[in-house]
């Protein structure tokens, strides 16, 4: 029994190799298989993650670029003006002053002018040198309206490059980007106008400085005349009155230097 059963499990062996062996050889002949719905799926989700990454720089760009707007902005909105239009009034107000003292003028700059009027125009009071008075008192006012006229004159040679400066103003009010250049366009013309008020107040002044020297003239010549005539006539009238019959002392003239 044992005899027979060795020959037996070789030959069971031998089938046994004889059937694994042809697998165990490599396949000479494969056909490959092509997943095309995984190629695609897989390339659709690699597109959609560039989008999405696309998506995510465009966002990341738009926010850059308004901060940087933004930047700007606030840059133009401090920003100041590139020139500044100022206008200088100081030297033509010292110049219409100097010009209201020279002369005889009665002049509302000067120093000591109450006592100048004073001494010019000294009201109710004879004359003691009628001409050199007289004179004195036309040559002032004379110089005092020729003066003014003078100062008149000077401002409006000023005039002109003012009135320049204001449109060149007006143009940087018109032309302001941001709060900044629009405050500052705006205290521009503030300034000018505080500037052409105090213009203004001299020639005002001047003005009057004429009426008033114009009225002291008058008042002053009927006062001297009267103040002179009264003491004429109190120095005739106190004179002893001829004794010829058919005469009596009485002046002819009413006022002297009327």
């Amino acid at each position: 029994m044992r005899q027979r059963r060795t020959p037996l499990r070789l030959a069971a062996a031998f089938l046994v190799f004889l059937l694994l062996f042809p697998a165990a050889q490599p396949a000479h002949a494969i056909i490959p298989v092509t997943d095309y719905a995984h190629i695609v799926l897989n390339l659709y989700y690699h597109i959609l993650h560039y989008v999405q990454f696309a998506e995510q720089i465009v966002q990341q760009y738009t926010q850059i670029r308004n901060q940087i707007q933004q930047i700007k902005n606030d840059y133009q909105s401090l920003k100041k003006l590139d020139v500044r239009n100022w206008r200088e009034v100081y030297d033509l107000i010292a110049y219409m002053d100097y010009l209201m003292r020279q002369g005889k003028a009665l002049a509302y700059s000067l120093d000591n002018v109450l006592e100048t009027y004073n001494a010019t125009f000294p009201g109710y009071q004879p004359w003691k040198i009628y001409a050199e008075e007289s004179q004195l008192q036309g040559r002032s006012a004379l110089d005092t309206f020729g003066n003014a006229l003078r100062t008149l004159h000077q401002e409006y040679q000023h005039d002109i490059n003012d009135q320049l400066l204001l449109e060149r103003i007006k143009g940087q009010v018109d032309a302001a980007q941001g709060p900044e250049q629009s405050l500052e366009a705006l205290n521009s013309l503030q300034t000018f106008n505080a500037q052409e008020l105090s213009v203004t107040k001299r020639t005002l002044a001047a003005t009057a400085n004429l009426h008033a020297v114009f009225y002291a003239h008058q008042l002053n010549r009927e006062a001297q005349s009267e103040a002179t005539f009264r003491q004429v006539l109190t120095n005739s009238l106190a004179q002893p009155s001829p004794s010829s019959p058919g005469f009596s002392f009485q002046p002819s003239w009413s006022r002297y230097g009327g």
